[in-house]
């Protein structure tokens, strides 16, 4: 029997749980802002992983996610649009279970560390002016916030991967073929951090309280490159 060493990456498509209640609250408060949008609690995100696996169980990793929505004001003149971007950045390290008589089925629980982040974007549509350079610089009216936070990641992933092609040319015992992966964890945001625009922070006002804190799972498809070992 034996066991893949090797790299291996993948694409990923799945469901992450965000509350943005706090936000929904803050744009709809009739004393505040009073922008009439609403913005659900769950995303598609898309994003990518790869991972090392060395001496048959080490698993050294990193993954990305991200979502995004964008809601119109109704009825406003001119249009008036909010978007929302969310997303994470983690390195992670795991351990592989292997099963299957080939040893190509794997069970990695893992713990990552890393950032996470929003990105909140307030537009209004150009009145009467051409779209271009010029006007983009000078005429936009646009107001970007940002807020980053740091990110723990604890999770179980599951591989799939199966040898196709032996590269006996190059290197005996390297492997190349197809890998199915997927992985469901929970993001731990500690503590509050402020908002801030692209030149200064946005006030003492740290409110809306928005975390990428949460349930996640996703999907994916990609390839790997092994060293087979017994």
């Amino acid at each position: 029997m034996q066991a893949q060493d090797g790299i291996y990456g993948s694409f990923t498509l799945g469901q992450k749980i965000v509350n943005l209640d706090p936000l929904n609250d803050r744009l709809q408060d009739p004393n505040g802002l009073n922008v009439d949008v609403e913005f659900v609690n769950n995303y598609w995100i898309l994003g990518g992983e790869g991972h090392i696996i060395l001496g048959k169980h080490f698993v050294i990793g990193g993954k990305g996610v991200a979502m995004w929505n964008e809601e119109e004001v109704p009825d406003s003149d001119p249009v008036q649009t909010v978007k929302i971007v969310g997303g994470m950045g983690i390195g992670s390290l795991g351990y592989a279970f292997l099963a299957g008589s080939d040893k190509q089925v794997r069970l990695i629980p893992q713990v990552g560390l890393g950032v996470s982040s929003f990105l909140l974007q307030n537009k209004f549509e150009f009145q009467g002016n051409e779209d271009n350079f010029n006007n983009a610089f000078t005429d936009d009216q646009r107001s970007v916030l940002t807020k980053v936070g740091l990110a723990i990641d604890v999770a179980l992933a599951f591989d799939w991967y199966i040898k196709v092609i032996e590269l006996v040319k190059i290197i005996p015992g390297l492997g190349f073929g197809p890998l199915v992966h997927a992985e469901a964890g929970y993001t731990i945001v500690p503590g509050n951090t402020e908002w801030v625009r692209d030149f200064n922070d946005a006030g003492n006002d740290q409110e809306p309280d928005l975390s990428f804190n949460g349930f996640y799972f996703n999907v994916g498809l990609g390839i790997g490159l092994s060293s087979s070992r017994q």
